[in-house]
């Protein structure tokens, strides 16, 4: 297995647990935002599909999948908007299940080389796809540790 088939199968992994923690509570628990939290457990989720479209198809130049409205609601630097209701909660199930298999066959099919260079708030400078796809990595799973609290406190 090449580096780029490991990321994507830490991804994979990684999105079932976020999908498998959401489905274990109920639509009123994924929206809420307990005291001293300023988001959600929906909002997190979302914004780790949002964020790893931006990492690889965006810096990559490429037509992100994703529709506008839902990289515009979940990408950094946004909060929860308000609860959302059934309909978006399937979206988002739906999109952190198909965005790895998406991105797997569009890593054979389309051209990643033609990267822009991106320097992460962790102070990490991305140069290429396979660096995008690690680090989104560790973002997801910053983000899987932070909703396992957040669930703690609801």
């Amino acid at each position: 297995m090449n580096s780029l088939q490991e990321s994507l199968a830490i991804l994979r992994i990684t999105r079932g647990r976020i999908a498998d923690l959401l489905l274990s509570l109920d639509l009123e628990q994924v929206n809420r935002i307990p005291k001293g939290w300023n988001n959600n457990l929906i909002w997190n989720a979302a914004h780790c599909v949002a964020t790893q479209q931006l990492l690889t198809y965006g810096l990559a130049g490429l037509k992100i999948p994703l529709p506008g409205h839902f990289v515009e609601r979940y990408r950094k630097g946004t909060v929860p908007q308000g609860p959302v209701g059934n309909d978006e909660m399937e979206e988002v199930l739906y999109w952190l299940g198909d965005s790895p298999i998406q991105l797997a066959a569009d890593l054979e099919l389309k051209d990643f080389g033609s990267f822009a260079r991106y320097e992460t708030s962790y102070g990490y400078t991305l140069h290429t796809i396979g660096e995008a796809l690690a680090f989104n990595n560790t973002h997801e799973g910053l983000h899987l540790g932070y909703m396992m609290a957040l669930r703690r406190a609801i």
